[in-house]
């Protein structure tokens, strides 16, 4: 009988992926380690780049954490971007919800909506946007999307 193959942490195999810090601290913030969860997002775009994904998740966990002002300059750097596209929108919406701009977060939202963004495939189960759950309006996007519970 062969023997099972044993798991790996994918950062022992790589530390330099980036997508790894990246997920490492989605998990940090949503057990309430903010400033871990920061660090992995600041190791993931020492990698890697300011991408715009990992950037908004930096802006959120920074809000969430009244780092109101760096979440702000985040925000800035995002708009500066320009453009639209089927992510930005939905960039700025993760920024806005941490900062607690809850009606500017689903405006965005609703336009990521019109722009057919991929992403949104994850609105009905991102906690990121639990905020946002009990809103008329975040429930009727939801409802459009064939994602309301």
């Amino acid at each position: 009988m062969a023997k099972p193959a044993t798991r790996k942490n994918p950062l022992e195999l790589d530390p330099n992926f980036s997508t790894a810090h990246w997920g490492l601290g989605l998990v940090h913030e949503q057990l309430g380690a903010h400033t871990e969860a920061i660090a992995a997002f600041q190791k993931a775009m020492a990698i890697a780049g300011r991408g715009r994904n990992t950037l908004a998740s930096l802006g959120h966990v920074l809000g969430i954490s009244g780092r109101n002002a760096e979440a702000e300059e985040i925000l800035k750097e995002l708009q500066k971007r320009g453009g639209s596209g089927p992510i930005q929108p939905y960039v700025l919406a993760l920024v806005l919800v941490g900062l607690g701009r809850n009606d500017e977060a689903i405006t965005m939202l609703e336009r990521s909506y019109d722009e057919r963004s991929a992403l949104l495939s994850y609105l009905g189960r991102d906690p990121r946007f639990d905020s946002l759950r009990s809103s008329a309006r975040f429930i009727q996007l939801l409802r459009r999307m064939n994602l309301a519970p």
